[in-house]
């Protein structure tokens, strides 16, 4: 199954503006989301993170994987 398709060197920006939750799945998710662009030298940008859900990213140390855009 393939996850995404996106040309090489494309950027995908996920916008967090209305998420109030994250479970550890989707957590998974977005580690093989940005698996699959890196393959093709695209990039995986994540913006308008609450406090709370950044919270999350750091204390998995995510916030070191994930290029996340701050407020």
């Amino acid at each position: 199954m393939e996850l995404v398709n996106v040309s090489p060197g494309t950027t995908v920006t996920l916008d967090f503006k209305n998420v109030k939750f994250m479970s550890s799945s989707f957590l998974g998710f977005l580690l093989k989301l940005h698996k699959a662009i890196a393959q093709s030298q695209g990039k995986l940008k994540l913006r308008n993170m609450s406090k709370q859900i950044y919270q999350i990213f750091k204390i998995t140390s995510l916030h070191k994987v994930f290029k996340i855009e701050k407020k």
